[in-house]
């Protein structure tokens, strides 16, 4: 991202925010809040649900144990950005990775969750995914929208399609993507004919995964 890009994206963002509140207070920095083994216990507490699934691997099986090594190390190749432990209960974060791209680019994910006593994710929601852009300019982008996202403002302000022309924030959620806080993925909502034959091929490569494992368990 040039340096004119770059410009004109921030400056958008204060127009979005020139009546904002101060929000300066909020210590969003990681290292106030985790120590470095911290930092990388909660990435990887997260992971399967931020990350790409490994090659053969879906949504069903991916917290089967035979997948701890992959993750283990997709987790260190994430940055985690932001983070705010909120006194309502959520953990609020941005973590980062790189994107796909002639030149080092990365994508922000910010999104909140919720855990139980015993350290369960009882609620996890993505709530954005930027465009890709190298990684000092996303902090700097990012830093904005992930401060609107802790006090619970809409973020509507920075979707592609109320942006002006070449200021790109959020890529996703957009008026065709959502994340769904059941399932915890993002899901289409294009209409996809190949659907059934998908979500069958998936069954059975989940039935053969189970049978192998059992198999395996019993030798």
């Amino acid at each position: 991202m040039n340096l004119k890009t770059l410009s004109k994206i921030l400056f958008a963002i204060s127009i979005f925010n020139f009546v904002s509140c101060n929000t300066s207070s909020l210590n969003i920095t990681p290292e106030n809040h985790l120590n470095a083994y911290e930092d990388s216990v909660f990435k990887y507490s997260i992971i399967r649900y931020a990350g790409k699934l490994p090659p053969k691997a879906t949504h069903r099986i991916k917290f089967d144990p035979s997948f701890d090594e992959y993750y283990i190390h997709l987790a260190q190749r994430h940055k985690l950005d932001f983070f705010y432990p909120s006194k309502d209960g959520f953990i609020y974060f941005q973590i980062s990775r790189i994107a796909p791209s002639l030149h080092e680019k990365y994508v922000g994910i910010g999104g909140k969750l919720k855990k139980d006593k015993d350290g369960n994710i009882i609620y996890y929601e993505e709530v954005y995914r930027t465009w890709k852009m190298p990684y000092d300019d996303l902090i700097k982008v990012s830093k904005q929208v992930f401060i609107d996202m802790v006090n619970g403002k809409k973020l509507e302000k920075y979707y592609t399609k109320n942006t002006p022309d070449n200021v790109y924030i959020i890529e996703f959620p957009d008026d065709e993507t959502y994340f769904d806080t059941e399932k915890r993925v993002w899901v289409s909502k294009r209409e996809n004919p190949l659907i059934e034959f998908e979500n069958e091929r998936q069954k059975l490569y989940e039935k053969k995964f189970f049978e192998t494992k059992k198999t395996d368990s019993l030798n």
